[in-house]
């Protein structure tokens, strides 16, 4: 769990700045030109983001896009200008059993690596088929504040789901980070 983490840590990202300055949440770069995805909610009014890479640098982040006010499912899509940046994969589908790993900032702590397990799954409905939930045992440390947006990826390293809220241990599964068109 520790190597994995560690392998994706360069390419997990700090934010601050929703709510006027005042939230904080996690993002994973997602393409090495600077696209980053995490949650809607973090993001939510913000005039403008605060990122950190992992080596220290700090950027501004525009956000491109963002499924505020509905958030369903809650995910942003932002992008700062940088090239030739660490970046994560995505994978599809993980099962009941599976080992993830998660990178993020609960409590506003530092490079935080956790480990669990996928120990539920629910499909939703053809109602509601933004409702698909993965949930996992935290078996490290409490998940929180600042952990909205956190990659969970697979042993191989790949993302296959983003950490959703901060009362819960929900993840939104990969196949669900879409990017709409509007946003590219």
């Amino acid at each position: 769990v520790l190597a994995i983490g560690k392998q994706i840590q360069p390419a997990v990202v700090k934010m601050t700045g929703g709510y006027s300055g005042h939230h904080s949440g996690t993002g994973s770069l997602i393409t090495p030109d600077g696209y980053i995805i995490t949650n809607a909610h973090v993001v939510e009014n913000a005039t403008d983001v605060k990122i950190e890479l992992f080596d220290g640098r700090e950027y501004v982040a525009e956000v491109i896009g963002t499924t505020f006010p509905e958030n369903q499912p809650d995910l942003a899509l932002l992008k700062i200008e940088a090239e030739n940046l660490p970046w994560i994969s995505l994978a599809n589908g993980v099962s009941v059993g599976d080992t993830i790993i998660g990178v993020g900032h609960p409590h506003n702590l530092e490079w935080v690596i956790w480990g669990g397990l996928i120990t539920y799954m629910d499909p939703g409905s053809a109602e509601t088929p933004h409702e698909l939930k993965m949930e996992y045992q935290d078996n490290a440390v409490p998940v929180g504040t600042g952990s909205s947006g956190s990659p969970i990826v697979n042993l191989g390293g790949k993302i296959v789901g983003i950490k959703n809220s901060t009362a819960t241990d929900f993840t939104i599964p990969s196949e669900q980070l879409w990017l709409r068109d509007e946003w590219l």
